[in-house]
């Protein structure tokens, strides 16, 4: 049977922007926004509405940062299926064999951490709409469009903490992209992570760091 999308149960009560409980499922807020029709200004009202400088959900702790959840929660309310949870790779063996398996935490579905999106994009991404891309100039232009766009990259050590961020779209200055030569330098980033921001070029291509084992940019429409 084709391998389906996944979410732990919706609309629980207990994945809110200004609670630390609940972080395996989607946010269950009912005010949520959602992107009905692809448009920036939808993608600018999530990021505001997620307030990522400023909700429990997502600030770090001394032992873990929360840039998986933050970019899983941002293409939740934007339709473009990240998974929280993905199934095991015995479930996976189940599901090709045409079995019918229910989601049990622990024990059909485990939480993916950002070097196992990168996993995830890379292997099951086309199948749920997500493009890869060869430049920073096609994400932020795709983002500009009202595309869904991230960032992520993989550990050579992969007990160490992976990275993703979401590329926003452009606004008015200074929530712009850093150009060079008229060629986009460091895109327009919203993240969670040991640095939060809602909308930042950041310091740098973090992405080419030699902590990391392999970088990639995706969008969906």
């Amino acid at each position: 049977m084709p391998i389906s999308m996944i979410h732990l149960a919706e609309n629980n009560a207990a994945a809110r922007r200004d609670s630390t409980t609940g972080r395996a499922y989607p946010l269950g807020e009912q005010d949520r926004p959602s992107r009905t029709v692809a448009t920036s200004a939808e993608l600018e009202a999530i990021v505001r509405y997620l307030d990522v400088e400023h909700s429990a959900r997502y600030q770090p702790t001394p032992a873990s940062t929360f840039c998986n959840i933050y970019a899983c929660d941002y293409c939740y309310l934007a339709g473009a299926y990240l998974p929280r949870v993905w199934w095991t790779e015995a479930t996976l063996k189940r599901l090709r064999a045409d079995e019918s398996v229910e989601a049990a935490y622990g024990v059909t579905v485990g939480e993916l951490n950002a070097n196992s999106l990168f996993a995830w994009l890379r292997d099951f991404g086309p199948s749920f709409g997500w493009r890869p891309r060869a430049s920073i100039d096609e994400l932020q232009n795709a983002a500009n469009q009202g595309q869904v766009a991230v960032i992520c990259a993989q550990r050579k050590v992969l007990a160490q903490s992976g990275h993703i961020a979401v590329v926003v779209p452009e606004s008015t200055p200074p929530l712009i992209a850093e150009r060079d030569a008229g060629y986009i330098r460091l895109p327009l980033q919203s993240q969670a992570g040991r640095r939060i921001f809602c909308f930042s070029c950041g310091h740098g291509r973090w992405w080419e760091g030699a902590q990391f084992h392999a970088y990639g940019f995706w969008t969906h429409a």
